[in-house]
């Protein structure tokens, strides 16, 4: 079993038994969030720059589609598009959650889990904390598995976060002109809480 396969099964189990909220959104007075298997993946691409660090950005277009790391992992090497998004030589994506936020547990636990596509990537991992405006780098990531995000965090506290940046560090991983830079297929969190 290779660890793609695994590190999926270890995230569909870690997203059972879930507590939801209701939250409300727009003329709608409540939405539940934590609730559906959707409210745990990421939701809406805020950003995306395969070319932000001078790099080459995807030659196939199945893979720039930046809504491939939306939903829940569907990576399929045998079929187009691969169900990934390639963020391009030193490129970032910036994806949100929608009407949840990230919630870390204060704990040495996983917080979040990023997929990718073939030899995993290094990148910079960055969070919106929830209501705020700007992105606070957690530092240098394994673009694949389980991460923890308290032990990076600088705060004392848990930490609420509306959205994540993954920045390519250019130069590194397997080296394709095809798909440069990591590729996303899906981020998953572990805990939400209303925004």
């Amino acid at each position: 079993m290779d660890i793609r396969v695994q590190l999926g099964v270890f995230a569909v189990l870690t997203g059972c038994g879930r507590t939801g909220f209701d939250v409300p959104v727009g003329d709608e007075p409540f939405r539940d969030c934590g609730r559906a298997e959707a409210d745990f993946f990421a939701q809406d691409v805020l950003g995306y720059e395969p070319t932000l660090g001078g790099g080459a950005a995807p030659e196939r277009e199945d893979v720039a589609d930046p809504e491939r790391a939306l939903g829940a992992p569907d990576y399929a090497p045998q079929r187009v598009p691969l169900g990934t998004v390639s963020i391009g030589e030193g490129g970032r994506i910036d994806l949100g959650f929608g009407a949840c936020a990230g919630l870390t547990d204060g704990t040495a636990e996983p917080d979040l889990v990023l997929y990718e596509y073939g030899v995993p990537d290094h990148v910079e991992l960055l969070v919106r904390p929830d209501g705020d405006d700007a992105f606070v780098s957690l530092g240098l990531v394994t673009a694949a598995g389980p991460l923890d995000l308290d032990g990076r965090w600088p705060g004392a506290d848990p930490l609420a976060f509306e959205a994540i940046r993954i920045v390519d560090i250019a130069g590194q991983g397997l080296q394709s002109i095809e798909t440069p830079g990591a590729d996303i297929d899906a981020v998953e969190l572990f805990d939400v809480t209303p925004r």
